[in-house]
């Protein structure tokens, strides 16, 4: 018999706090999600833990890249470790109420309402 664990979201811890200070999710021990504005509506989001090693990438984001001061769109955490994303003032999408960011083992998730 081979059992195994699927990443199913049944699978996954959520989310369900963020600390704006440090950047860790509460209820995910040791996980920092470091959300950064570059401008012009683009935003990096980086998740950070012991359960991922660090990377490099083929594809280098160019901070200097981007006009800081304009925030067209903007991506932010609400207390509750909801991710909200909007652009000019309106809501595009937002993190389920039972938690936008979710690990299992070294997979992630991010779920947003439909």
């Amino acid at each position: 018999m081979d059992l195994r664990k699927i990443h199913h979201t049944a699978n996954f811890r959520f989310a369900r706090g963020y600390d704006h200070q440090t950047g860790m999710l509460a209820d995910i021990e040791g996980v920092n999600a470091r959300l950064e504005h570059l401008g012009e509506g683009v935003s990096k989001l980086q998740l950070r833990g012991p359960r991922w090693q660090p990377h490099g990438s083929f594809i280098e984001l160019h901070d200097s890249a981007f006009d800081a001061t304009s925030r067209v769109g903007d991506v932010s955490f609400d207390a509750g470790g909801r991710l909200s994303i909007t652009c000019d003032d309106r809501e595009i999408t937002t993190g389920d109420d039972n938690g936008t960011i979710g690990v299992s083992g070294s997979a992630w998730l991010l779920r947003f309402k439909e």
